[in-house]
């Protein structure tokens, strides 16, 4: 819903035109500063103290609400979850559909979800060249929450928060938009900011902006992971030292935030699976929807070398919807109806896994660990096709069971903690296997030993 065109009460013409200019500059201002003070009244649990914060401090007193994507219009725990933080019934929510390839369409979807769990959506038309209009602030500062919806995050990123450039034509830092600032405004007056897959990558502070090939950022952290390129500046509307990432299990994006936590120094990373949610509020977590989300934690792992990746030591856990992770702490606490099993006495031996960035594969793997007697998960990351030293490389992920690690079983799903894990590149096989009786060397005609994963 876009702002009505401004007018101006009837008034007796001034006498001189500077008149004229000062009492429309006064009803502006007027005007604007009345909205504001509405929706302040409006917002709950508001506090001079959250408004003032500075930016990416997570002293506001509002919520985030990262979804993973793929979000179904039948998942009340989340899209129901949103207007309840917004304030319910009758919430005004601006959806934000810039990022989207059709951004009209995004948001009438997304306005139509939210209308059916009672909220008042409004569709607000942020572009680059309208993010610091005062009309577009004023419409911000009398929402009650923001939904940001999924496409290329960039598009959103460059809007709110664009670089500066110099007099010289030479880049320089970014800079806070008008619509930025009033989204800020509103986190920090109690309202709520959730997006949907590129909508949640925005959220943190360190941004990845698109790294499409999560292989070769194992392969190369210091070329494939640029500034600006493939990471930047994000809204930082999440707690520093925290990096968000969605439809995370599904597409194996593991690959691509272990390196960038890594090498920027980022202890923890909140990877949010499809149809699910991260509902985070101050150093608090609490995991919705019907998936999860996978806790990464860099604290105290250990980088060697600088070429490919090579780290020991990474922790994981595995949430299920219902269950709570504390940042500050670095501590789970699971859902109460969910039981904890019996860890086994001793452990030995592995599982083997072929493809670890497969669909679910990581989550399975942990849980089946968690779960047995085995002491390790092995699995490959690696390239199928090419030639040369990039089909070479491949990565071996090492899970790791011991006395801390545990299972906690519920009919909704089961929640892992305590796994460690180990990323080292190795040398693969080429080719990787080849019909029985072919010795090594020789090349077979057979259809098998030119397939996909099997080049000559």
């Amino acid at each position: 819903m876009r702002l009505a065109p401004f007018s101006r009460p009837a008034a007796p013409r001034p006498s001189t035109p500077a008149f004229a200019v000062a009492l429309a500059l006064v009803t502006t201002l007027v005007t604007a500063l009345a909205a504001v003070l509405a929706a302040t009244s409006r917002a709950h649990a508001a506090t001079p103290a959250a408004a003032a914060a500075p930016a990416g401090q997570g002293a506001c007193s509002g919520s985030v609400v990262a979804i993973g994507g793929a979000l179904k219009d039948d998942n009340t725990a989340v899209w129901g979850r949103i207007v309840e933080l917004a304030g319910g019934p009758g919430a005004r929510i601006a959806v934000i559909a810039l990022s989207s390839a059709n951004p009209a369409r995004t948001a009438a979807s997304i306005g139509a979800a939210l209308e059916r769990r009672g909220a008042r959506p409004q569709t607000v038309a942020l572009t680059a060249a309208n993010a610091d209009d005062a009309a577009l602030a004023t419409q911000l500062a009398g929402v009650d929450g923001v939904f940001f919806s999924g496409g290329e995050q960039a598009r959103l990123l460059d809007a709110l928060l664009p670089r500066q450039t110099h007099a010289t034509g030479t880049a320089a830092a970014h800079r806070e938009t008008a619509a930025l600032a009033a989204l800020r405004a509103l986190h920090c007056r109690g309202g709520v900011i959730a997006g949907t897959s590129a909508g949640a990558a925005v959220m943190s502070t360190l941004a990845i902006r698109d790294v499409p090939d999560v292989l070769a950022a194992l392969r190369s952290p210091h070329t494939r992971l640029r500034e600006g390129i493939e990471v930047g500046p994000g809204l930082g509307f999440v707690q520093p030292g925290v990096l968000v990432d969605q439809h995370f299990v599904k597409r194996g994006r593991i690959a691509r935030m272990l390196p960038l936590m890594v090498e920027r120094g980022v202890p923890l990373g909140l990877g949010v699976e499809e149809d699910s949610a991260a509902v985070v509020r101050g150093a608090g977590v609490e995991v919705i929807g019907a998936r999860g989300v996978l806790i990464v934690d860099t604290s105290t792992a250990r980088r060697e070398g600088s070429g490919p990746l090579a780290v020991r030591d990474v922790q994981l856990a595995w949430l299920e919807s219902g269950d709570r992770y504390d940042l500050a702490t670095r501590t789970a606490t699971p859902l109460a109806t969910r039981r904890a099993a019996t860890p086994p006495a001793q452990r030995s031996g592995n599982h083997f896994h072929g493809d670890i960035l497969g669909d679910n594969t990581i989550v399975a793997a942990m849980t089946q660990l968690a779960q047995g007697t085995r002491a390790h998960a092995v699995g490959l990351a690696f390239w199928p096709e090419g030639d040369g030293d990039d089909a070479a490389l491949g990565f071996e992920w090492t899970l790791r069971a011991d006395a801390g690690s545990r299972v906690h079983v519920g009919a909704a799903g089961d929640s892992v903690t305590g796994i460690r894990l180990d990323v080292l590149p190795v040398r693969m096989a080429r080719p990787l296997y080849r019909p029985w009786g072919v010795p090594a060397g020789a090349h077979a005609a057979a259809p098998g030993a030119r397939s996909a994963v099997n080049p000559p």
